[in-house]
């Protein structure tokens, strides 16, 4: 975490977001919901809330682009230095009706790839349920939980295995 960080009494962290982008060894995780996205503040891994699955991207399916709200997050530094590339990492809900789960998984590979496309690390991370979102499957667990989603994110799944 940055030092130095100023709270404002609303609550905003002046300086955080400008600390991650000056660091794209640091990975950006997307995730779905204002709750999962606070969820994973708390536990120290920078995460954005999307309103939505299909709201990382924009255009249609022929021609897509990275939102605007998160091309920030992509710095030159990232993208000309090879070991430097941004990774995000995707993280949605764990879904279990069939016509969902393809939603969901035709909305993560679109996202990747839009990602990918700005020279960009992509993964996936996927929960294993019956919990829907990150926030529950933290509560579920307890005092695990902060070790379990370390190792979650850590073996995500690249575009092509997921």
């Amino acid at each position: 975490m940055p030092e130095n960080i100023v709270v404002t009494h609303d609550g905003v962290a002046l300086g955080f977001w400008a600390w991650v982008m000056a660091h794209p060894e640091i990975p950006v995780i997307l995730t779905e919901g204002e709750k999962k996205g606070g969820c994973l503040l708390t536990l120290g891994f920078v995460a954005i809330a999307l309103p939505g699955i299909w709201n990382g991207r924009v255009g249609k399916e022929d021609l897509e682009y990275l939102h605007p709200d998160l091309v920030p997050m992509v710095t030159e530094r990232s993208r000309s230095m090879a070991q430097h590339k941004r990774k995000f990492v995707i993280l949605f809900d764990y879904e279990s009706k069939p016509k969902t789960k393809q939603q969901v998984f035709a909305a993560t590979r679109r996202t990747c790839q839009v990602i990918l496309q700005l020279a960009c690390q992509c993964e996936v991370a996927v929960l294993p349920g019956p919990e829907k979102g990150i926030d529950d499957w933290v509560v579920a667990l307890g005092k695990k939980a902060e070790k379990a989603v370390s190792t979650m994110i850590a073996d995500a799944l690249t575009i092509n295995e997921y």
